[in-house]
């Protein structure tokens, strides 16, 4: 049985980039969280301290599923068009909930 997977990264974009960031992240969490049978939520967080920094907040129904959302054509395009905003390196933890 597979569990529910839990995935937090963190990221910071360049302060000229921030606005068009923004605009590729919200389009990219809407085609997710409707084009992605395995997603049960996908959100971006801006940091409210530091607005170069942000953290997508993903439920996935699985790992498998999740993985599968690193070959869709909307997150292969977000990435493309974020990869000039980025401000060094994305740090990508993924967690199982301990109840389950």
């Amino acid at each position: 049985m597979e569990h529910t997977l839990y995935v937090m990264a963190r990221f910071r974009c360049h302060t000229q980039h921030i606005e068009s960031a923004k605009q590729t992240l919200k389009t990219l969490a809407f085609n997710t969280r409707t084009q992605e049978d395995g997603c049960i939520s996908y959100i971006y967080l801006q940091d409210a301290q530091d607005p170069h920094i942000f953290t997508p907040y993903e439920i996935w129904h699985s790992p498998n599923a999740e993985a599968a959302h690193w070959k869709t054509p909307h997150l292969l395009k977000a990435v493309e068009e974020l990869k000039d905003a980025l401000d060094g390196e994305v740090t990508i933890n993924r967690y199982h909930n301990i109840e389950d």
